[in-house]
């Protein structure tokens, strides 16, 4: 490995970064709120770096997206071409990074083999803020109130995500495609709630429906013949 510092918003050391180089997996995003950075980096900076990987000749640009393309709360019944939520104003992250995904479409016509993953809420057990974290946040802060036991959302394992990712960058039928890095639709009550009555904590939803969001499952194992290896609940 020969690491290359670079800058999504300086436009040069992208061309040294992907210089002699045969694939890209773009993973790098800004998640915070000032709009200005988001757009810079997570829209401005995927047009750059994907032209720079077409100048470059790279053979296959990976763009690691998210299921908040969507919106949030992630909407139901989600498939891969469902509606990106480009004009959310709201979160900068969610319009953002919807718009980035619109860049790399760009770069596809104009002739760079990419594959767009999207995954759901990534968890681990160590060093995940859906592990070992959400253990420490329940142990001194007790249940969040915007919490409701009974959401459902789609999650990814971090091990799972890593082998989707190396599927995508490899697999010649991911050429062009879209996919979804969900290992399952699960349950705030499969996950939080056994953690949480362990912990000893007290348990009280939110005056609100249950947010559902649940996705279609099985393109990336029907098309590139993906196989969890981790169990996420």
């Amino acid at each position: 490995w020969e690491p290359v510092i670079g800058d999504l918003t300086q436009p040069n050391t992208l061309a040294e970064a992907v210089n002699g180089v045969d694939l890209v997996v773009h993973a790098a995003a800004y998640s915070g709120d000032d709009w200005g950075q988001a757009q810079a980096v997570n829209v401005d900076g995927a047009r750059l770096l994907a032209s720079a990987a077409l100048e470059a000749e790279v053979r296959r640009f990976v763009h690691i997206s998210t299921m908040s393309v969507h919106g949030e709360p992630i909407p139901n019944g989600l498939r891969e071409d469902s509606p990106l939520a480009t004009g959310d104003t709201c979160y900068a992250y969610v319009a953002t990074k919807a718009r980035a995904e619109l860049e790399i479409l760009g770069a596809r016509d104009r002739g760079l083999e990419t594959v767009i993953l999207r995954p759901g809420v990534i968890c681990a057990a160590a060093s995940s803020q859906w592990g070992d974290e959400l253990i420490t946040r329940l142990r001194t802060k007790g249940w969040s109130a915007d919490w409701h036991p009974d959401d459902v959302l789609p999650w990814v394992h971090t091990e799972n995500l890593a082998e989707m990712t190396w599927l995508v960058a490899t697999h010649p039928a991911a050429a062009n495609e879209t996919f979804f890095a969900v290992d399952r639709n699960a349950a705030l009550r499969e996950w939080f709630v056994p953690l949480a009555d362990a912990l000893g904590c007290a348990i009280v939803p939110p005056a609100r429906l249950p947010e559902i969001s649940q996705c279609h499952l099985g393109k990336i194992a029907e098309m590139l013949g993906y196989a969890d290896r981790k169990s996420v609940v």
